[in-house]
């Protein structure tokens, strides 16, 4: 694999759905994980209609493209980034009884994690009131 590009998911708390880091990456290797706002169906799709996940698919497609991929722009174009909208509950009766768990976000480190700048405009953002505990504050 000579680059890997992985999106997460900030706002997920269940504890049976803890991301896989991958780490130090080969010298000829790109990696980049990358933070996003919402839970895990926000960020990787399957709400209706949910800009959040948009923020991440549009991420991945200008990954694609820089690489020389086609993608379909008109198709996608559909599918508008939106980093003010619905942030879903992922936190079910089952999934309470198993508790909470904040995700830590290591920004800069061995992971070569980042956080979207969707989720700094979403902080920024007075009707969103959006401050996530693990969130790192701008350097």
């Amino acid at each position: 694999i000579r680059h890997a590009y992985h999106a997460l998911a900030i706002d997920e708390q269940r504890r049976t759905f803890q991301p896989s880091l991958w780490e130090n990456p080969a010298p000829d290797q790109v990696l980049e994980q990358r933070w996003f706002a919402g839970v895990h169906t926000n960020v990787g799709g399957g709400y209706e209609h949910d800009g959040l996940a948009n923020c991440s698919l549009h991420w991945m497609k200008e990954k694609a493209v820089a690489l020389g991929l086609g993608v379909d722009e008109k198709f996608l174009g559909f599918y508008r980034p939106w980093f003010g909208d619905e942030l879903r509950n992922s936190m079910t009766w089952f999934y309470r009884l198993l508790g909470r768990q904040l995700r830590p976000i290591s920004v800069g480190n061995t992971t070569h994690e980042s956080v979207d700048q969707s989720v700094r405009r979403r902080q920024q953002h007075v009707a969103a009131a959006y401050q996530p505990a693990n969130v790192p504050p701008v350097a």
